[in-house]
């Protein structure tokens, strides 16, 4: 098969990026289509639209809040186009919320100075999900859903395809393009179970870049979202905006709720290291603005948590929740590699800096997915590649017993989380270090089995390219100064 676009994730920046490319698109998914991370966004998407507002404004937060080291020129830009792609997006369909008098409606994020995130209750990624999926069907964008990315395909130094594993078929394809775009979110998956994405964002993508000649800058920032579920479900940062209150298992706050996602991390954590359990307090919070605006967060807190937050606080844990480096691209989303281009979570955009601000997340998918999808002209060679070595490792993994990874994946996401996690220093970092060694001595000696929906062959991919992240967020930590959310104390 061959397209002019092969775009893998098919999330907000993926969608994105397909409705803006010309030509044959296709959009290739792990699971169904719309079985997305960018679904779980809660909080909103920010934009500079209201008068008192500006898009400078919006730049100056985003950059204080990411500690001053991202590129302002690129911030400036980002943040003068949000208006305009929060007008694509209404155009599209996106049912974001308007006050009675028919003005959009804005709800305040921390670490902005203006309220300036839209919504759509609190289900506003899966909202932009479901609509932007519609529009790409009627303009005759192709989605090949249950396919794996098992390598990107190489030919006369350039990016000319890729080949997938078909899950339930259980065989490779390949299919040669134009132009590859990575849409596959971030690498936070790696800390699981501390982690709000759970064992997806192994970074596999990410991996198979920088294997293809990718840079990859910037793997030691994470950012860690202050109030998840102790299972590690996200409530949303909108509930702090609407008067949530941090509170100690003796009721007493501990914190300003509204510091930045990386200093409130720090603080939680503190102060649990100190002996005492943390809670989200929701009863200071109108029932009827929760049921209204935040009906997934007493759905997740019921159903996780096993809590009415109605009635009584919710505890809650820091967890890993956004990648802030990734593969480096130029403003348009092409990486070092002809023929290859990436978008969304899994780039380092020179934006966020050392910390996010809420809200951006969903803006920066958007923006950056409709450049990527726009820049035609950065071609490799359309090349299908030989399925030869995929079919080898099939039948290699054919003949292997079952393996569970679970476990493993919980080690090793537990050595980061807190080796390198919140709070790390360079004992710390020394630690994490060498704790992979036995990690990976165990990986190696694994091998999956073919069994139905290729889930063991998709797990220990997924594990190979979380080691290769976890050495790589570590070895970064080690030798970057302290910064945002990368934070380390003296040993």
């Amino acid at each position: 098969m061959k397209v002019d676009a092969l775009i893998i994730g098919s999330g907000v920046a993926g969608l994105c990026a397909a409705l803006s490319a010309q030509g044959e698109v296709l959009v290739v998914s792990e699971m169904g289509p719309t079985e997305v991370l960018s679904s779980m966004a809660q909080g909103g998407i920010s934009a500079a639209i209201s008068p008192e507002d500006s898009a400078q404004q919006h730049a100056i937060d985003t950059f204080k809040a990411g500690g001053e080291i991202a590129s302002y020129d690129r911030i400036e830009r980002f943040c003068q186009e949000a208006p305009e792609a929060i007008a694509w997006l209404e155009q599209l369909g996106a049912p974001f919320v308007r006050r009675a008098e028919g003005a959009l409606a804005v709800r305040q994020m921390a670490g902005h100075t203006h309220p300036r995130t839209l919504y759509a209750a609190d289900y506003t990624g899966l909202r932009l999900v479901q609509t932007l999926y519609d529009q790409a069907l009627k303009a005759g964008v192709r989605f090949l859903s249950h396919h794996t990315l098992y390598s990107l395909s190489h030919h006369q130094g350039a990016i000319g395809g890729a080949v997938l594993l078909d899950r339930f078929a259980q065989r490779p394809v390949s299919i040669a393009a134009d132009r590859v775009i990575l849409a596959t979110g971030g690498y936070g998956g790696i800390f699981t179970p501390h982690a709000t994405t759970g064992a997806f964002g192994s970074g596999r993508a990410i991996a198979l870049a920088a294997e293809a000649g990718a840079v990859l800058d910037g793997l030691h920032l994470m950012q860690f979202h202050p109030t998840a579920l102790l299972s590690g479900q996200l409530l949303s940062e909108a509930l702090r905006g609407y008067g949530a209150q941090l509170i100690d298992e003796q009721g007493e706050r501990f914190s300003d709720e509204q510091l930045p996602r990386d200093q409130l991390s720090r603080a939680i954590v503190r102060h649990r290291e100190a002996g005492h359990h943390t809670f989200l307090d929701l009863r200071t919070i109108d029932a009827a603005i929760l049921e209204e605006h935040l009906a997934q967060e007493l759905l997740l807190a019921r159903c996780y948590a096993g809590v009415d937050p109605r009635t009584e606080p919710v505890a809650i844990a820091p967890a890993a929740h956004y990648s802030m480096g990734g593969i480096q691209t130029d403003e348009r989303g092409r990486t070092a590699v002809e023929g290859l281009l990436a978008c969304g979570e899994c780039v380092q955009s020179g934006i966020h800096g050392a910390n996010r601000l809420g809200g951006n997340s969903l803006l920066e998918a958007v923006i950056a997915g409709r450049r990527a999808g726009a820049e035609s002209g950065y071609c490799g060679v359309a090349h299908d590649a030989s399925l030869e070595p995929a079919q080898i490792a099939l039948s290699r993994w054919a003949q292997g017993e079952p393996i569970a990874l679970g476990q493993w994946r919980r080690s090793l996401g537990s050595v980061l989380f807190h080796q390198a996690g919140v709070i790390g220093s360079q004992a710390r970092l020394q630690s994490a270090q060498a704790a992979l060694g036995p990690l990976k001595a165990a990986l190696k000696a694994a091998a999956p089995s073919v069994g139905p929906y290729l889930r063991s062959v998709s797990a220990y991919l997924d594990a190979q390219a979380a080691l290769v992240l976890a050495e790589g967020v570590i070895e970064a930590a080690i030798k970057a100064p302290p910064v945002g959310a990368h934070y380390k104390e003296e040993s």
